[in-house]
Parts: C-alpha cells; structure tokens; sequence
C-alpha cells in the first residue's frame, strides 16, 4: 500500500512539472453562422432551442434548427445565415412537456465549448439535441467528429454546465 502511494504521488508530482502537456483539450472547430441561425429560430419561433444539426457545411452552412414551443411541440426548419429572415418551420408529430426545458440555465454556446474537452485536437461538432434520462434530468448531447476519424458523443448537463459523459467510437461502428 505503502509503495502505490509513493508511486501515485510521483506520478503526480512528475505530471505537475512537465512544461507540455501531453494531451491538449480539444478545440471546437468554427461553426460559421450558426449563432445567427439560432438567434434567428428563436426570434422566429419563440422557445427553447431543442436541437440543431450540420446539414451542409460547404461552401456556405445550412443548419436544421429544432425549437420547442411553449405548447410542446418541435419545429424544425433549415437555416442558411444569409438567408434568416423567413424561416419555415414545419411542425413534428407529437409533442414534448415545455416545464422541464425552461429549468435549463447552461447557454447552448457554453455547453459547446465543453462538449469536446476530453478530446485532443480540433473536434467538428456535427449536431446538437436536448437528451433527457430516466429521472428526468436533461442534457446537451454532441454528436462530433474527431481528428482521428472517430465519431464521438458527449453529455453536458444543462443546469450545472459539467461534461457528464463522454465516449468515441470507429467511425463505421455507430
């Protein structure tokens, strides 16, 4: 016991004196116009933003965004940042319990730049979706891209703001 303290210890302390780090956190790569996009939605369709993916990313960005309405219900639309006067939304079937999804306090933007702190290099986060688990607790879940060519996922939880998972998989594996 005596032994895997003292090597625990000069493990740490020889980890605190490296100059570089080994790994460096990962990095979010641009998402041009997408805060446009999402202060458009929600002008547009006032309500929470349930959720927004990368449609096209060349030359010019399409995102579809999701919003929740305060009667339940999700719109989608798809939004070029040049084009975000009129959006159409198109309503999904079914509908979704508004109450949870306004205790979230986390900024979406925020909840972007952790998602991808476990990993190394610049991460492409392709989409973004309000998760819930079996209790009720919402979170943020990235899908991303990483540098290596494996997909990852990870949970940002919306009220405390911390990575609550994390995990990646081969690219073809999903």
């Amino acid at each position: 016991m005596r032994i895997r303290l003292c090597y625990a210890m000069g493990m740490l302390l020889s980890s605190c004196l490296t100059c570089t780090p080994a790994m460096s956190a990962g990095t979010v790569a641009p998402l041009p116009g997408l805060d446009t996009c999402i202060a458009a939605a929600l002008q547009q369709r006032p309500g929470v933003l349930f959720g927004w993916r990368v449609l096209s990313d060349t030359p010019q960005p399409v995102y579809k965004m999701s919003v929740l309405t305060a009667d339940g219900r999700i719109a989608d639309a798809d939004c070029s940042p040049n084009a975000t006067a009129n959006l159409r939304f198109a309503n999904r079937i079914g509908g979704r319990r508004y109450e949870p999804y306004k205790e979230i306090s986390v900024p979406e933007s925020a909840a972007r730049n952790t998602a991808p702190l476990v990993f190394a290099g610049t991460v492409k986060i392709m989409s973004m979706q309000i998760g819930t688990d079996i209790k009720g607790r919402l979170w943020y879940e990235y899908r991303m891209e990483l540098p290596s060519g494996h997909r990852a996922t990870s949970h940002v939880d919306t009220v405390s703001g911390f990575l609550t998972s994390a995990d990646a998989t081969e690219s073809g594996s999903e």
